[in-house]
């Protein structure tokens, strides 16, 4: 999500053919750079490996404020040829698929990392051939330049890491032609170039440790060796592309870690108060567990200069006055001027209703809670920054109804997936609430977590989580009371909830979301990462100017609150957690924006 010159990145390294991120949601994407990684088992995904250099390279990439999709075309065993030119492996190689899994992709930029394979020698000592001699490889390679080059796509050439020890010493020997042939090439053709058998060797000299030390088996880099491989893959990238980072574009302002007697801080929301500053209220949790049914409380903290820093003591805004705690924020600022804060207070598995108090000192006080829900006890889930004022006044508050009936084999309750939307609605400002008809479910898919957005055709939008690999949308012509059928959307998602809110500047429609789609041989199906921006000109029907704002494979960032800071900033908070380290709600980020930024506009 952050670059208006499109490139695609080919990567030709070494690895198995898998997209990242596959399904696109509708969009047209000038800001966000296609990088295809093709090689062999260096680029491939391993499972001894954590991340591949691939994989790292979408979040390494963010945080240079560039916004990149890597599609991973790496086979193991792969060479620049075809099988016909030596098939020991019974794969398709280099030129075998050149055209499905490269020109095809319409790289902005292409990395290519063949050689190693090239290069062995499998018999006969030093003297034996290699599997595709040099002469051919330079000329496979040649090809495949050339067709990038005419095609419009940027390049990055990939210097494979040296053999380890185990490896006789001729097979280094012989490898150098290919890698001598790389360096040569990348001036010549005026690509990017990553010399990872310089990197490797100059880790060695520096640190005193062996090259092998990077390395699995004496040839495929470990987490470790993918790590400087990222590194430097990143580095040349920006280069390459020529983009120059802006640190104002995309910056983390604020991270709330856990800590002792404070395992997750998360779901916040955001108001500006009539003093400018900005006040961010999230549910810290307190003892020893972070699962959502753990104890906590509503604290806050402030910002005076539009979000750039924040003060470093939690201020208490709501005591845990549930059986369970209180959590999930939603702040609105209502049309007569007073702030309303709502949360779910949550007492039991069948008791968690959403309450509602007003402040009319700017969050110095706040009334007694109120319930928002009357006509019936059950647990319903209110997500943050969900609630909504429509023109008329009108306040929706979405909900999900999630019925968990004793289970007869545990006798116990255990919480029911499948939610049932709702919407709760008040004509007097809250002293009073009205249900709405429950949304419909004609492909009995499971629905959570749902979200609202007012169109400019007098519709009302609901954005709903599902297991269905997208997100499914209903909609309302009588401002929240019926609601028409869920249907899948083509925004791809895992089961996450997306956040929808409207730019004052533009008017167009905002979009946080996970871009990341379910399908099969994904090897982040099912992960709430990356989290993605895009912007929608035509009231949600297509997204256009996607871009990443993170994108650690490991990373779990969901529930967002998107604030609007002046024309120009948006602050975005966040989980943020690492999920092979548990703490994937228990992290929360607050990023801050440019609009330019999203939008592509150099300043």
């Amino acid at each position: 999500m952050r670059f208006s010159v499109r490139f695609l990145l080919t990567v030709f390294c070494f690895g198995i053919s898998l997209a990242v991120f596959a399904r696109k949601p509708a969009t047209t994407n000038k800001d966000n750079l296609t990088i295809v990684a093709f090689g062999n088992s260096i680029t491939a995904t391993r499972k001894t490996v954590n991340q591949v250099f691939a994989q790292r390279l979408p979040h390494l990439l963010s945080q240079k404020g560039v916004s990149a999709t890597v599609i991973n075309a790496g086979i193991p065993g792969s060479h620049t040829g075809r099988q016909t030119d030596h098939n020991l492996f019974k794969i398709r190689h280099a030129l075998d698929r050149f055209e499905s899994d490269v020109l095809a992709k319409q790289p902005d930029l292409t990395i290519i990392g063949f050689g190693i394979n090239d290069a062995h020698i499998d018999k006969d000592g030093p003297n034996g051939p290699s599997r595709i001699p040099l002469e051919k490889y330079r000329e496979n390679l040649s090809y495949m330049i050339e067709s990038l080059q005419k095609q419009g796509s940027k390049i990055i050439l990939t210097v494979p890491n040296p053999l380890g020890q185990k490896y006789p010493a001729y097979q280094n020997e012989r490898l150098q032609g290919y890698v001598n042939t790389i360096r040569e090439f990348a001036r010549k053709y005026r690509t990017g170039l990553v010399d990872n058998n310089q990197a490797f060797r100059a880790y060695q000299t520096r640190t005193g440790v062996s090259f092998d030390s990077l390395m699995l088996d004496g040839v495929h880099p470990n987490d470790k060796g993918h790590e400087l491989i990222a590194e430097n893959m990143a580095n040349e990238v920006v280069r390459v592309v020529g983009h120059k980072v802006n640190p104002d574009d995309k910056k983390l302002v604020l991270q709330l870690n856990p800590g002792p007697d404070n395992p997750r801080n998360s779901e916040g929301d955001f108001v500006t108060l009539k003093d400018g500053r900005i006040l961010f209220i999230y549910s810290r949790f307190t003892g020893k567990s972070a699962s959502d049914f753990a104890s906590a409380s509503l604290v806050g903290r402030y910002s005076s200069d539009g979000g750039k820093t924040w003060t470093t003591e939690d201020v208490p805004i709501v005591r845990n006055e549930g059986n369970m705690n209180v959590m999930s924020v939603s702040l609105l600022r209502l049309k007569d001027g007073r702030i309303a804060l709502f949360y779910a207070r949550k007492n039991s598995m069948h008791d968690c209703i959403p309450m509602m108090r007003i402040s009319t000192d700017e969050a110095k006080t706040w009334s007694e809670a109120t319930p928002v829900i009357t006509d019936r006890k059950e647990y319903f889930v209110l997500n943050n920054n969900r609630v909504i004022q429509l023109e008329s006044g009108r306040i929706l508050v979405p909900v999900a109804l999630h019925e968990s009936p004793v289970d007869p084999v545990f006798n116990e309750r255990r919480f029911n997936e499948r939610g049932r939307p709702f919407c709760y609605y008040s004509d007097d400002l809250g002293k009073s609430w009205k249900r709405s008809e429950e949304i419909a479910n004609p492909d009995n898919v499971v629905l959570q977590e749902p979200g609202l957005i007012q169109l400019n055709n007098n519709q009302t939008m609901m954005i709903i989580r599902t297991d269905a690999g997208v997100q499914y949308a209903a909609y309302s012509t009588d401002q929240g009371a019926s609601w028409s059928p869920a249907k899948p959307t083509d925004i791809v998602s895992p089961v996450s909830p997306a956040t929808i809110a409207r730019i004052p500047k533009t008017g167009d429609l905002l979009m946080v979301w996970n871009n990341n789609d379910m399908k099969e041989g994904n090897p982040i199906k099912g992960r709430r990462t990356p989290m993605n921006i895009a912007v929608s000109k035509d009231e949600g029907k297509t997204w256009t100017h996607v871009k990443t704002i993170e994108a650690d494979p490991d990373g779990w960032y969901c529930y967002t609150a998107i604030h609007f800071v002046g024309k120009k900033d948006i602050l975005l908070s966040y989980c943020a957690g690492n999920r092979p380290k548990g703490t994937g709600l228990s992290v929360t980020n607050v990023t801050r924006l440019s609009l330019d930024w999203i939008y592509g506009k150099k300043k």
